[in-house]
């Protein structure tokens, strides 16, 4: 066999395999990011649980869509005043990626509501890992739902209060 045809055979190989390989890696990221359910518990500050089901969701939601179309939610203003319309964005960055996002200071449901005032109390994000809960490093714009998983989101105190 030729060198020029050696050159060719490893080339087309290579070419295969990194097709083969890009193929893999979309179909696992769709996998995750696709359609699915996962459980939301929301707490008080004691933990005192009040609510907790499985949502469904759709490909490309993030929680606050999620939250949006399940719950009256209120956000903070650009003063971090409450504000039911949610209008305000704040400009985050996460993932090497700028997120226009919302913070989130109320959530009601039809059996319960809390509400924190940022100044004292913040909604934690948590999600379920290894037998524990832990704090995400994402905003509720940011938080792109994994099928299965198990979040809580929780009434914390600020550190001083």
């Amino acid at each position: 066999m030729s060198s020029k045809n050696t050159i060719k055979l490893v080339i087309t190989l290579s070419v295969i395999i990194l097709l083969i390989v890009g193929i893999y890696i979309y179909g696992q990221s769709q996998k995750f990011n696709g359609p699915g359910e996962f459980e939301l518990i929301i707490a008080t500050e004691s933990e005192e649980v009040l609510f907790q089901e499985t949502i469904s969701f759709n490909t490309g939601n993030t929680l606050y869509d999620v939250l949006q179309s399940n719950f009256a939610i209120t956000c903070a203003s650009k003063t971090y005043d409450l504000d039911p319309t949610c209008s305000a964005s704040f400009n985050f960055f996460a993932d090497g990626s700028n997120i226009d996002g919302k913070i989130i200071l109320g959530i009601k449901g039809e059996t319960f509501e809390v509400v924190t005032d940022w100044d004292k109390t913040y909604l934690a994000i948590q999600v379920y890992e290894n037998n524990t809960y832990r704090l995400t490093t994402k905003g509720v714009s940011g938080y792109a739902l994994t099928n299965g998983e198990k979040i809580r989101i929780i009434v914390t105190r600020v550190s001083g209060w």
